[in-house]
């Protein structure tokens, strides 16, 4: 059972080791998600090439094209997470609050 403390929050120690990053599963994680998307990517091309929606010979949807932007976002949010976690005590946290904030607000009626 994790100690408390006065203010109802779990103890300092136990919270940090809840938010450790474990590199080893980080690295694959991100190149299955990147093998993942680039595989659905590939399917949608193919779908969309057979009903003769796309173009085949269209360069940016080309494989070259499709890899490149199935493989690198999946792989940059790996490494910015992981720098994240060696960088920050809270990466969880903080890569939460991140995203949250970078959503849109809705607008105000005056």
């Amino acid at each position: 059972m994790a100690l408390r403390s006065s203010e109802g929050e779990k103890d300092t120690a136990s919270a940090i080791a809840k938010e450790m990053v474990r590199y080893d599963r980080l690295w694959g994680v991100g190149l299955a998600s990147a093998l993942l998307a680039t595989g659905a990517n590939f399917v949608i091309w193919g779908l969309g090439v057979g009903l003769g929606t796309i173009d085949p010979g269209y360069p940016l949807l080309a494989p070259v094209p499709i890899i490149a932007g199935s493989v690198v976002p999946p792989l940059a949010a790996s490494l910015a997470f992981a720098l994240l976690g060696r960088l920050t005590r809270r990466p969880i946290r903080i890569s939460t609050y991140s995203r949250a904030s970078s959503s849109p607000s809705p607008s105000v009626a005056r």
